[in-house]
């Protein structure tokens, strides 16, 4: 066991800085302290990545001053239904990328002194005597106090806090060189929140802000919304997603579909055919909502989960292990979520 004074979960702005704050303060601890992170930097992250001046100030505090390449903001632009905003100011804030910003602050602190490991999964965690007991995917570790920075699914704080179920949002994003657009937002150092109506629906906002890509001027352009509540569409999207794609690649045909409302199983294949998937799918990325497609699939074909199922499995989405393992870490947010009684129509 690898006895540890702290160890730090997720290697993001939160636990690099509190590893920077440590090793300022108390370098004989921060030498015997581990930050972990299960990907590694740089790693792409789904955020607009905007820096308000408190931060930049705290960044100046711990002696890592920003210095990855940003755009400067200094105006919103807030639409709302029936009206559109300007907001003036000046310096509200600065947009980093993520991968970037992140980078440099977990490499400062390994630089003062913290061990950062890289590429290692925290899979449990217990309390354990005076202190807590941390297994990863490749050690094992214990001590006094363990610090849980690793994001909205913290697997910290579900297994020594508790679940905390809330709904969980998503959100979309992609980057767009500004001369293939008519945005005006990067010359005039301003970013844009759209919070009018949908045609389709949508229980959030849009963004646009101005960002630097390889010293190239861009857009990102992103959208955040809590999740749907549409039984009958989760199931349109299912028969379309079986019907048109899966199916026919794996030569099989299912006799129907259910959508429930199941508490601990994403989907299950019965003996006469019939796929039952769990609503709370449409909460999921679609490719791990695909997986599951996958899988039930595949048991129309070996009813079991024998060496043959998962190598037909493999065969169909070869990175399925990871689809898996998104499940593993975030299913319990998308169990944990309960929508209004009369939200899932006929479900």
């Amino acid at each position: 066991m690898d006895r540890r004074d702290v160890v730090i979960v997720g290697s993001g702005p939160a636990g690099a800085a509190t590893a920077l704050r440590l090793a300022g303060r108390a370098p004989d601890i921060a030498a015997r302290t581990v930050l972990l992170d299960k990907a590694r930097h740089p790693r792409a992250k789904t955020c607009a990545g905007g820096v308000i001046p408190k931060a930049v100030r705290l960044l100046g505090e711990l002696g890592v001053p920003l210095s990855v390449p940003h755009a400067a903001v200094d105006r919103a632009g807030v639409t709302v239904p029936g009206r559109d905003l300007v907001v003036e100011g000046r310096d509200l804030c600065r947009v980093v990328r993520r991968a970037e910003l992140d980078a440099s602050l977990a490499w400062a602190a390994r630089d003062r002194g913290v061990e950062l490991r890289e590429g290692e999964r925290v899979v449990a965690l217990a309390r354990d005597g005076a202190g807590v007991r941390v297994e990863t995917d490749r050690r094992v570790y214990w001590a006094p106090v363990v610090v849980g920075a690793d994001g909205s699914g913290s697997v910290v704080r579900r297994a020594l806090v508790g679940d905390g179920a809330a709904p969980v949002a998503r959100a979309v994003m992609c980057d767009v060189p500004v001369t293939d657009t008519g945005w005006d937002g990067f010359a005039a150092h301003r970013y844009d929140f759209d919070f009018a109506a949908c045609a389709t629906g949508l229980r959030g906002y849009r963004w646009a802000f101005p960002c630097l890509i390889d010293g190239v001027p861009h857009v990102n352009v992103g959208v955040y919304a809590l999740p749907p509540v549409d039984g009958l569409r989760l199931r349109a999207e299912l028969v379309t997603m079986l019907a048109d794609e899966e199916a026919p690649r794996l030569e099989v045909a299912y006799r129907r579909i259910r959508i429930g409302d199941q508490r601990t199983l994403w989907g299950s294949c019965s003996t006469t055919g019939t796929l039952s998937f769990n609503w709370r799918l449409v909460l999921a990325p679609l490719a791990v909502t695909d997986y599951v497609v996958v899988h039930e699939l595949c048991h129309l074909v070996h009813l079991d989960h024998s060496k043959r199922f998962w190598s037909l499995v493999e065969r169909v989405r070869p990175g399925y292990r990871e689809e898996r393992d998104w499940l593993n870490d975030h299913g319990w947010e998308l169990l944990a979520y309960r929508p209004p009684r009369d939200a899932l129509g006929d479900i």
